[in-house]
């Protein structure tokens, strides 16, 4: 990898470390999404970055190979949850989902990565759980533990979930929605979820499905914090790599077509779910491999 402070170009799969990756769709130089600037001279200094999405055909990951420093992308973060009513709808379904899927007695303890403003967890709160929220950016972190959500204001990681679980144990459920593709180093983030969550926890997850991708032509979708891109297929390989298995998929519509992953850890199990398997069976015959 180059590495410039901490904003840098990846040589290898983030999935497998596989360095024979395949372009295949090149947006060009293009400044950072959610950059709101007041001034000619802000206007005229923004900084571009290339944008181009990469397929490895080891383990099919989709995947961009610019690293923009997460510190500038998301310690002030604009973007706030709750603010539409399909996001709120859709946050009440899954706490709900989950509680239900997993048969959750109230005071059992749910943490969210990536926890925004604490809504999604909120909902939990009302179903009766205790939560912790771990978020990156301070004045939303803030916003939330005034709320009334605590809420620990870092990033997440595989050394970071070591200090969060000797300080606040473990959980019978991660979340984790719409920030696997924020994260660089997927395998260990993965792994650190795997550490947080009680031996029958389970890591539960959403990301935009790159089926829908394709079959939509969601080009829009493409910005330097969405580092990949999920089919089935790569999301069962890094959840193997982390010491996970796949026991459930569901599909959402939210954000232009979502999947909703539960995994569980895999010395409890021996392999993926049937209907994980018949997805990458799907994928298989739809050429995403």
């Amino acid at each position: 990898m180059i590495r410039k402070n901490k904003t840098y170009t990846r040589s290898c799969c983030r999935g497998c470390d596989n360095r024979e990756l395949e372009l295949f769709l090149t947006l060009g130089p293009t400044t950072l999404a959610n950059s709101f600037l007041s001034s000619e001279e802000e206007i005229a200094g923004e900084q571009q970055f290339p944008l181009d999405v990469y397929f490895c055909p080891e383990c099919s990951l989709v995947q961009i190979l610019q690293v923009v420093d997460p510190e500038i992308l998301f310690r002030d973060y604009i973007y706030v949850t709750g603010t539409s009513d399909t996001i709120i709808s859709h946050n009440k379904e899954y706490a709900k989902n989950v509680v239900e899927i997993m048969g959750l007695r109230p005071g059992q303890k749910v943490a969210e990565i990536a926890s925004n403003n604490g809504q999604l967890l909120n909902c939990f709160v009302g179903l009766g759980m205790e939560v912790l929220g771990i978020e990156p950016a301070a004045n939303i972190a803030k916003m939330a533990n005034e709320a009334g959500i605590r809420t620990v204001n870092e990033f997440f990681s595989l050394e970071t979930a070591d200090l969060l679980r000797s300080e606040y144990g473990t959980f019978r459920a991660i979340v984790a929605n719409n920030v696997l593709a924020h994260v660089d180093d997927t395998v260990g983030f993965l792994e650190g979820c795997e550490k947080m969550i009680e031996n029958d926890g389970r890591v539960i997850f959403e990301v935009p499905y790159l089926a829908e991708f394709l079959d939509r032509l969601e080009y829009d979708t493409v910005y330097h914090e969405h580092l990949c891109y999920f089919s089935v297929s790569a999301l069962a390989r890094l959840c193997e790599a982390s010491g996970l298995r796949i026991v459930r998929l569901d599909r959402r519509p939210v954000h232009g077509g979502s999947i909703r992953v539960h995994a569980e850890k895999a010395e409890f199990g021996e392999t993926h779910s049937a209907d994980v398997l018949e997805s990458i069976e799907t994928e298989i015959n739809d050429g995403l491999q």
